[in-house]
């Protein structure tokens, strides 16, 4: 589609995107065809209680303390661009839209609900795992969402992993450690 600086502005507000895409655009004497095909406006987030949800969700994702999510993994479980994620937190972008922001809490929501499962599940041991929660554990360790040697304190990280790869039996004598682990992780996930 040929430039046109109104149909460029109306195309940014509608779609969220930066100002200085209009520059790209001019210089190009071009709108990428994508834009005329698509239909219907990406709503922003419109209330305090959203604003609210988006931090949480940023502060999640991209902790100073090291994130155990993996963020770009994460997004396209979301089917959220992550540099726009990146770009939120930058200040470069304001606001998520509303659908983009559903489908992150849902993603995060999907980690918290299998590691508080495993929580539990780890919680009535005594002596010996069951091989049903084995298999909980070794999927979510493997997860791509999930950063695992951030998950674990290194000393457990090493006897985690090799438990995961099969190497060796579950570290039953680390079990309060990483219950503990689970435990911060369903703390650090609440979005609310």
């Amino acid at each position: 589609m040929e430039f046109n600086e109104g149909k460029a502005k109306e195309i940014i507000e509608k779609f969220n995107l930066d100002e200085k895409t209009i520059r790209v655009w001019k210089t190009r004497n071009s709108i990428p065809d994508k834009y005329a095909k698509m239909e219907g406006p990406k709503v922003k987030i419109a209330g305090e209680n959203d604003l609210q949800t988006q931090r949480n969700i940023i502060k999640i994702l991209f902790r100073e303390d090291s994130s155990k999510i993996n963020v770009s993994s994460i997004a396209r479980l979301a089917n959220v661009n992550s540099q726009r994620l990146a770009d939120i937190v930058r200040g470069k972008s304001d606001v998520l839209t509303t659908d983009e922001l559903l489908a992150l809490k849902k993603a995060i929501n999907i980690l918290r609900i299998e590691a508080k499962e495993i929580l539990d599940d780890l919680s009535k041991v005594k002596y010996e795992v069951p091989q049903k929660v084995e298999k909980k554990f070794r999927d979510f360790f493997y997860r791509k969402e999930i950063l695992s040697k951030r998950f674990f304190n290194d000393d457990i990280y090493v006897r985690v992993e090799g438990f995961a790869r099969k190497a060796r039996s579950f570290p039953i004598e680390d079990i309060d450690s990483i219950r503990d682990d689970f435990a911060l992780f369903v703390i650090e996930t609440n979005i609310c």
